[in-house]
């Protein structure tokens, strides 16, 4: 009887990109929910309240059949070396089997784009492919959202907005409750495999967690030394 592989989140490995000594410090010490998790959650439920659910047998089928479709809270899983690596993006769009468009949302205080953004997005591209898809064609885009979008009903369907103009490599959309970024990309395996061996490298305990050198990042950091009911980062660049 073949071992389940050891069991990898998507947004686990991405959070490495964000800094991946402040992740090995979660898992020892426990995740905190803060504010902006919070705002982010309530942003990303609002989104879907009103979709239907459909069971995934279901739905599967209805994408095979080559009808177009738009799949919300989509679950996708794949092995890769010795892990399973699975996670859940905010959508996909389907049309002939083929899957075109895969969108996420992050809701934040800023439009910036960063790396751990477009690794989680574009793992869960590879993912798709994993599921033998086919992303030749496939588009992808981490859509940055102001907190104050959160419960509006302008963000209701942006994605199917921000679909028709996707030739751009950045969309700016306004609301009357702020700007909507959106950053555009091809899908590309070569990337996406380079970053995730690298992430791998971790967990297979070839090397120790790297920390960032963003000290902005420390500053935002609960382990950065100014709680004193929590461990100090020995890479804590906060004086």
């Amino acid at each position: 009887m073949s071992k389940t592989p050891p069991r990898l989140a998507v947004t686990r490995i991405a959070s490495q990109f964000y800094c991946e000594k402040k992740l090995e410090l979660e898992l020892i010490f426990g995740r905190k929910p803060n504010l902006k998790m919070r705002l982010g959650t309530q942003g990303h439920s609002y989104q879907i309240k009103d979709k239907e659910s459909i069971p995934r047998k279901k739905l599967l089928e209805i994408i095979n059949q080559g009808e177009k479709i738009d799949a919300f809270e989509f679950f996708l899983s794949g092995d890769y070396h010795n892990f399973r690596i699975s996670g859940r993006t905010d959508g996909v769009k389907f049309h002939n089997r083929i899957p075109i468009f895969l969108w996420d949302y992050k809701f934040s205080g800023n439009d910036k784009i960063e790396k751990h953004h477009t690794v989680q997005t574009a793992l869960y591209c590879y993912l798709l492919q994993n599921h033998e898809f086919d992303t030749s064609k496939l588009k992808y885009a981490v859509i940055k959202l102001p907190f104050a979008t959160r419960n509006s009903s302008e963000i209701i369907n942006i994605h199917n907005s921000i679909f028709e103009k996707l030739e751009k490599d950045i969309i700016l959309i306004k609301t009357s409750s702020g700007n909507i970024k959106t950053y555009v990309y091809s899908f590309d395996e070569k990337s996406i495999i380079k970053d995730l061996d690298w992430a791998l490298q971790y967990w297979n305990k070839e090397r120790e967690a790297i920390p960032t050198t963003d000290s902005k990042k420390c500053t935002n950091c609960r382990f950065n030394g100014k709680d004193p009911s929590e461990y100090t980062c020995e890479f804590s660049q906060v004086i």
